[in-house]
């Protein structure tokens, strides 16, 4: 590098040099011999003048080497994934407004993980019970679903009402059979789809059910229902008219009863 290299090079405005060239020229003065490493700053007359160890303050000199030092533990933790183990008795995530979010802990039966609605509602929970996993949502801190364990040991699926009332549910029964339930809004069993003793359908109605049959248009065709007298069977024609009756009549004796096309059939 020629004299007038090296000034353009330079521009006069570096503060600090550091060197390891065979010849280095600055201003027509040779600063650097064969391949040794030397360290220059601008002085206060705007001269390049080799640094010494008399000139390097202690004290910034180990101040240095302790942020270099950490720079480098700094990258290699982030280039490590495993941080190892992380061992808590419970884990709280709060929101935005210092409120809990997630909840992660254990309690009697084993781990719990909650998550929390804004309004610090309870939305959603997985938990050990019993030795099985248990699903939970919920609906203002009332379930809404339950996923867990059936009867028999299997899975099943419990739906509740607002009220918390269980209204649905399907999953094993305890022959190890499908099966699917309905109740109404006190609890009570409605009806009942599933598998009989035999491995056969089965399929039953509870509480003076009713069981219909519609035509494509939405209009019935055919009723089986329950009444306090017993049972009642009916067979309707395109016009919506009960033409064929059969029942329990108020005696206890059984009852037929046959309608032309117009005429309604009326209360035993």
């Amino acid at each position: 590098m020629t004299n007038e290299e090296s000034d353009s090079f330079f521009g006069g405005t570096e503060s600090v040099l550091i060197t390891a060239f065979r010849k280095t020229i600055i201003r027509n003065k040779e600063v650097a011999p064969f391949f040794t490493p030397k360290f220059f700053y601008k002085n206060g007359n705007n001269q390049w003048e080799a640094l010494t160890m008399k000139k390097i303050d202690i004290k910034s000199l180990i101040i240095g080497v302790l942020g270099t030092t950490l720079f480098f533990a700094l990258v290699g933790a982030k280039s490590n994934d495993n941080i190892g183990d992380i061992v808590v008795s419970s884990l709280t995530v709060l929101d935005k407004n210092g409120g809990k979010a997630v909840v992660l802990g254990s309690w009697n039966d084993g781990g719990l993980f909650v998550i929390v609605d804004k309004a610090g509602s309870k939305a959603a929970s997985l938990a050990a019970e019993d030795g099985h996993g248990v699903l939970r949502t919920y609906y203002t801190n009332v379930p809404a679903v339950v996923v867990g364990k059936g009867v028999d040991g299997g899975g099943g699926v419990a739906i509740f009402n607002k009220a918390g009332v269980g209204v649905g549910a399907f999953g094993s029964a305890e022959d190890g059979n499908g099966m699917l339930t309905t109740a109404n809004t006190t609890g009570a069993a409605s009806v009942f789809a599933g598998t009989g003793g035999n491995g056969n359908g089965a399929l039953s109605i509870y509480n003076n059910g009713v069981l219909a049959t519609y035509n494509k248009t939405g209009d019935m065709e055919g009723s089986l229902a329950a009444t306090e007298k017993g049972g009642f069977l009916s067979i309707y024609n395109m016009h919506n008219k009960a033409v064929v009756s059969m029942m329990a009549g108020p005696d206890s004796e059984g009852v037929l009863i046959l309608n032309n096309r117009i005429v309604d059939l009326g209360t035993p």
